[in-house]
């Protein structure tokens, strides 16, 4: 709803696409691009919740984990080259579900001007999809345990964690505010991301002036 130009680029399995329903559910506004794969479904995470809680018992996924072959990946990077660069910003929702491959990412990390990744742990590709796997990024999303995994460390503290991640990512620009976030690593940063940060954002700001965020923490603290 802020922007007037979004694309959605993703896979779907060549069988049993799902497209119809896709794009029945997407916001009519996103344009969409989608490559398709034979070896392997459109994948679909059912999930069998209790009754009275909504309260999730298991999970069954229907999914090919394996990288998509090398002629898909040719044309993901064709097209990846020719719409990219149209775009300020390209959001990589990195589910560990084999679309994304290493050429796919240095591809996006050349042409995009700038690119903020998540990269989802869960339960189909646990211990092998890790944010250092990308370098450079504009903005970083990692849960807690994402970050710990991430850091190969299960019990420090998740603030000196965080730092160590954020150097092997080695971020190089500052154009705008630049941090690891994670869900649980600083309320204050929480907070100041809700209240402050996205608010300019949204307002067509590109810079936060030191004051303002010095200020926020101060009253923060205070607040308790």
């Amino acid at each position: 709803n802020i922007c007037d130009n979004v694309e959605l680029v993703s896979l779907l399995g060549k069988n049993d696409s799902k497209e119809d329903f896709i794009e029945n559910n997407l916001n009519p506004k996103i344009k969409t691009k989608f490559f398709y794969r034979e070896d392997g479904p459109t994948i679909v995470k059912k999930r069998y919740l209790e009754e009275y809680r909504s309260q999730k018992l298991f999970e069954v996924d229907y999914l090919n984990n394996s990288f998509i072959n090398e002629k898909i990946e040719k044309e993901v990077i064709e097209y990846l080259k020719t719409a990219v660069p149209e775009y300020d910003i390209v959001l990589i929702s990195d589910f560990g579900h084999g679309f994304i491959t290493e050429k796919i990412i240095k591809t996006l990390e050349s042409i995009a001007k700038k690119y903020a990744v998540n990269t989802q742990t869960n339960s189909s590709n646990t211990g092998f999809n890790f944010i250092t796997k990308y370098s450079n990024p504009t903005f970083v999303c990692l849960d807690e345990a994402e970050v710990r995994l991430s850091a190969q460390d299960r019990y420090g503290d998740i603030e000196s964690i965080a730092k160590k991640v954020a150097k092997k990512v080695t971020f190089s620009t500052f154009a705008q505010l630049l941090f690891l976030f994670t869900a649980r690593a600083n309320e204050i940063l929480a907070d100041f991301v809700k209240m402050v940060y996205w608010n300019q954002y949204a307002g067509g700001h590109d810079n936060i002036s030191n004051d303002a965020a010095r200020d926020f923490v101060v009253q923060a603290n205070q607040q308790g």
